[in-house]
């Protein structure tokens, strides 16, 4: 295969030279024509700052009245209808900013009345609002609109941390290969999104570049591209579909294949920007705070031999050459002076697919930029998904959907659900104010297992489904009340065991206080108590090689004649090294003390970052006995990956229908609000709760004023037990939280307890 085909960035010359001069001459000296009041345009009639600034590019702005009040739309020159703050504020269609238009370098400061888009010179120096720039702030918005703030991405001056790698953060998919198609500009494309995705919503996905390469309308292929971005936000493909497409729906094939749409889209983009200037190498400052605050950015490079031939080590090339490969970049060290970049050849080149190239090597972060992802709405159950609830009563299932890229159609959202193996049924929600909804699902009886998954519609992306497989990935939730009848944080030993085999050469279970957080494996328990099961807890090198580990808990006495739901939560990844997403992580039970096993649950091959929660019923598998036990089994048994795991919060629990039954002796005397997990924390914590009896719940989090910034539970029925629920530190509006105090406040009947806790940021 030819070099050149490999590296696939086709260079566009004359458009280049052509764009560099139409920059150069449109940059504005102040007072010219660029800088007054359009025509029509009258400043007493719109002291919106938005509506201002929009009506002054020309652009269509009108007030549209919505579900959540009016606002202000805006219709920008590709036919998107965006909200026009979030257009001033440069959140959104920045491409289409004045600064965008004249050449300016951008950046969002944060002010007292919130965030707004400035430009920049080219040494990152903070010249001013666009309205201000443009002449018509004037005395108008004098004072918090013109208030000094730090710059939040691109100020050359930020402080920022000495050495960062997003792979120590499981920010970072595994590598991926281009093979010979010329393609790198689709895979420097997708690996910011997937990246964003991952570090978001700990989501691993496999996006497609084969519908990039097949579908985009630029004439690029295998012989070469540039980014292609808007295909993720706005741009279409021949059949009119924008948004990221699953590797799963267009597998890649390394070749120019037919298009062959429509196919689904799973993401998108809010937006994407240029880092400074385009077509140069920004300040190694920019690229820092880029990466930094927005995750992997997409870079292209200049490719020689020296290059093509790296085999580890920090590379060092000052000379320039033609730009001709795209990659990422994920991170940088200060000590050393280089960039940790991303490549598309697969893991056998370099350092696992990576290089640590110098600053300033081969114009190395040319054409740099960033992407802002998140889905059109995000849909989220307010206080976790229930494992179980009490018979007898009507289930209100409470969702938040936040309007993200994308505004929420009203009246579309619905439940759909069902018990037994019958269709399912939809639940419409009702708004409750503050992007919260209610579906109310009929009393369930003893014994039913309700399968549910939500459905909303985006006004421009369409069906959204949470969880994102719908039907097939539907969340289950039993009926009644639980009880723990054996609980273990692995503070003590309680008698589990270790059993090796398969050539096992390193990474047994052992108990202990998490090492370090390196290459994959947790960097704290889950719990907060301290202690866990790790795979080899040791500092640098601590995942599992050349076999298996089983950790066997202790002989349960489990009551045939009862129920019993085993939760746990798992640390598991394998998306590293030669072979991941290979292995895979077996949960078995016993029901004969360990003479003969049988299969609970399967985790992978495809791993997910950080602790998860996960739960079953125990008697869907075995009938309960007096010789109960569980074993958990990471291995590694392929071509050499990085596999890690970790378990903590393990527990039995036995499922009993009626409204209070919690089994003789183990009530407890009433409601408790136990400390959260972790405390302080940054940016969420699990508050944790104990009820002596089923009823209606509310939980709420306070400021040190008493004000309410968050209302977690209202009135919601729960079953007796221990339950958790998630706070993610943002207000109602959901906004992120300052540091500071804050209170939890536990209300059940006329009893109130409060919790303080500590968000540090």
């Amino acid at each position: 295969m030819s070099r050149g085909a490999r590296y696939g960035v086709r260079l566009r010359w004359k458009s280049w030279i052509l764009l560099g001069a139409l920059l150069l001459f449109a940059i504005p000296a102040g007072g010219d024509e660029a800088s007054r009041v359009p025509e029509g345009v009258e400043l007493l009639d719109m002291v919106d700052p938005a509506a201002l600034y929009c009506g002054a590019l020309g652009y269509d702005y009108r007030i549209v009245a919505g579900p959540g009040g009016e606002r202000g739309r805006v219709t920008l020159p590709d036919g998107r209808q965006v909200d026009a703050w979030r257009f001033y504020r440069g959140e959104v269609g920045r491409e289409f900013t004045w600064g965008a238009r004249n050449g300016y370098a951008q950046a969002v400061i944060e002010t007292d009345t919130g965030r707004r888009l400035v430009c920049m010179d080219g040494q990152g120096r903070v010249l001013g609002g666009e309205l201000e720039l443009m002449g018509l702030a004037g005395d108008l918005f004098a004072g918090s609109e013109r208030a000094a703030a730090p710059v939040v991405m691109g100020d050359a001056g930020r402080e920022l941390p000495a050495s960062f790698d997003w792979r120590d953060l499981d920010g970072c998919v595994p590598i991926r290969a281009q093979g010979s198609c010329g393609s790198c500009w689709a895979f420097g494309t997708m690996a910011p999104l997937e990246c964003n995705i991952l570090i978001k919503d700990g989501v691993e996905e496999n996006l497609s570049e084969q519908w990039l390469v097949s579908c985009n309308s630029d004439g690029y292929d295998c012989g070469g591209g540039w980014w292609v971005h808007d295909y993720h936000q706005w741009k279409g493909d021949p059949c009119g579909g924008s948004g990221a497409v699953l590797e799963a729906d267009f597998p890649y094939e390394a070749a120019d294949l037919p298009c062959n749409c429509p196919y689904p889209h799973a993401y998108w983009l809010a937006d994407w920007a240029y880092i400074g200037e385009s077509w140069t190498v920004p300040d190694v400052e920019l690229i820092k705070a880029a990466i930094y605050e927005h995750g992997p950015v997409s870079v292209a490079v200049s490719v020689n031999t020296a290059f093509h031939d790296y085999g580890g080590g920090i590379f060092h090339d000052p000379n320039s050459g033609s730009i001709n490969h795209a990659v990422a970049l994920v991170g940088w060290n200060d000590d050393g002076g280089y960039w940790i970049l991303r490549n598309s050849w697969g893991t056998g080149w370099g350092e696992d697919g990576y290089m640590r190239i110098t600053y300033g090597s081969r114009d190395v972060g040319y054409n740099s930029c960033f992407v802002e992802y998140r889905d059109p709405l995000a849909v989220s159950i307010e206080g976790g998904a229930p494992e179980a609830v009490p018979a007898g009563v009507p289930w209100n299932l409470d969702l938040r959907i936040e309007e993200l890229g994308d505004g929420y159609v009203a009246g579309s959202g619905q439940v759909l659900y069902r018990r037994g193996a019958g269709a399912f049924s939809p639940a419409a929600l009702a708004p409750l104010g503050g992007g919260l909804f209610r579906a109310v699902l009929p009393a369930p009886a003893c014994g039913d297992v309700t399968e549910y998954y939500v459905s909303v519609e985006a006004a421009d992306y369409g069906t959204i489904l949470w969880p994102a497989g719908g039907e097939a990935a539907a969340r289950r939730c039993y009926t009644g009340t639980m009880s723990t009848v054996f609980a273990d944080d692995f503070e003590a030993d309680l008698g589990w065991s270790v059993e090796n085999g398969g050539g096992l050469a390193d990474g047994a279970w052992e108990r202990g206080v998490p090492a370090d957080g390196d290459r994959g494996d947790p960097p704290a328990d889950y719990d907060g108590s301290g202690r866990c099961y790790v795979t080899d807890n040791v500092a640098g090198n601590s995942d599992v090689d050349d076999g298996y580990t089983r950790l066997i808990s202790p002989v349960l006495d489990l009551d045939p004649a009862r129920e019993y739901i085993v939760h746990y939560a798992l640390w598991y990844t394998n998306y590293w090294g030669n072979d991941p997403e290979d292995d895979v992580f077996d949960v078995d039970v016993s029901t004969d003390g360990g003479a003969s096993w049988l299969l609970l649950r399967r985790h992978g091959p495809r791993t997910l970052p950080g602790w998860e929660e996960h739960f079953c019923r125990l008697n869907d598998h075995v009938d309960p006995g007096s010789q109960i036990r569980l074993r958990f089994e990471a291995s590694d048994l392929g071509d050499g990956s990085v596999v890690e795991a970790g378990l903590d919060q393990f527990r039995i629990s036995e499922l009993s229908c009626g409204m209070t039954a919690v089994g003789e002796g183990t009530a407890p005397a009433g409601p408790a609000l136990l400390p959260n997990v972790p405390n302080p924390f940054n940016p969420s914590t699990t508050i944790h709760y104990r009820l002596s009896a089923a009823g209606p719940v509310a939980l709420n989090i306070h400021d040190l004023s008493g004000r309410r910034v968050r209302r977690l539970l209202d009135g919601r029925i729960e079953a007796a037990g221990e339950h958790a629920i998630l706070w993610d530190g943002r207000d109602a509006s959901g906004r992120p939280l300052a540091s500071g105090v804050y209170f939890a406040r536990l209300a059940v009947g006329e009893q109130v307890i409060l919790r303080k806790m500590t968000l540090l940021k």
